[in-house]
């Protein structure tokens, strides 16, 4: 079983949206290397015809530090930084490393992290507060109050819906 989500092209435009509404005109982008995340951020980089990429950096899907990886972010700076994974783990270690050196950085990533609530604590106490990403769980929309509901019955009392047990 698969599902297939929005096509990358179609995320460029929501993302320029915010960023446009953010003043965001350079990014700087911090990226795993993971071979998904190598054929999606160009695409979705083109699609995003708001803003210019000044700074591309690439860190291993599964480090434990990415500290040189997040400082080398600061030369050439740029309005904000785009993290671009499809690791949950990685997204974390890099909004930790980012707020931890560049504290009032806005930060944009892909959604991976932002639409999987239960592993939001990974990352460090407030370190997600003002990130920015494109959410598709709305805890307010009766629709999702009903899905959740429903798959609690099954799936016990704790469980958080999610954008990927959605799809």
């Amino acid at each position: 079983i698969y599902t297939i989500g929005e096509s990358t092209s179609a995320w460029g435009p929501v993302y320029c949206n915010g960023m446009q509404n953010a003043g965001i005109k350079t990014l700087a982008i911090l990226q795993d290397n993971s071979p998904t995340i190598a054929t999606f951020t160009p695409p979705l980089l083109a699609a995003m015809n708001c803003v210019t990429a000044v700074n591309k950096q690439t860190a291993p899907v599964n480090a434990t530090d990415i500290s040189a990886e997040v400082a080398r972010l600061a030369n050439p700076s740029a309005d904000a930084i785009f993290i671009s994974s499809a690791s949950v783990g990685f997204e974390s270690l890099a909004h930790n490393q980012i707020a931890q050196q560049f504290p009032k950085a806005t930060r944009f990533d892909v959604a991976t992290l932002c639409n999987s609530p239960t592993n939001w604590k990974l990352a460090s106490p407030s370190v997600l507060v003002n990130s920015i990403c494109m959410g598709s769980i709305d805890p307010n929309n009766p629709e999702t109050q009903r899905v959740q509901k429903l798959l609690r019955t099954s799936m016990g009392s704790s469980f958080q819906l999610d954008q990927f047990t959605a799809e």
